[in-house]
């Protein structure tokens, strides 16, 4: 039961966390960061797999399309370590400059 909630909640902090990565792409591309608009903007292509597990998870009756791919929480733990990591570097680095 534990594993029905969390993982939907799971999937929707995701998408979130995907919409958060594409408005700070579009915020560093308008402050001339290209660098970081380039890995936040890929940070927010996982928005097609945070959707896809939501969608997988959340029907009563199984698509095929969103079986292919498994929810895995290694990809979950990893991205979101990747994400904040890169994130906590850009303001170390520009508070050291």
């Amino acid at each position: 039961m534990l594993d029905t909630f969390s993982s939907s909640y799971e999937n929707l902090a995701g998408v979130f966390k995907s919409v958060w990565s594409i408005f700070l792409a579009i915020s560093f591309w308008l402050n001339g960061e290209t660098w970081m608009a380039i890995l936040m903007s890929l940070f927010s292509l996982m928005i097609i797999y945070y959707v896809n597990n939501l969608v997988n998870v959340s029907t009563i009756k199984r698509i095929k399309l969103t079986e292919k791919l498994k929810p895995n929480p290694f990809i979950y733990n990893i991205e979101a370590l990747l994400f904040f990591l890169t994130l906590m570097i850009y303001i170390t680095m520009q508070l050291l400059e």
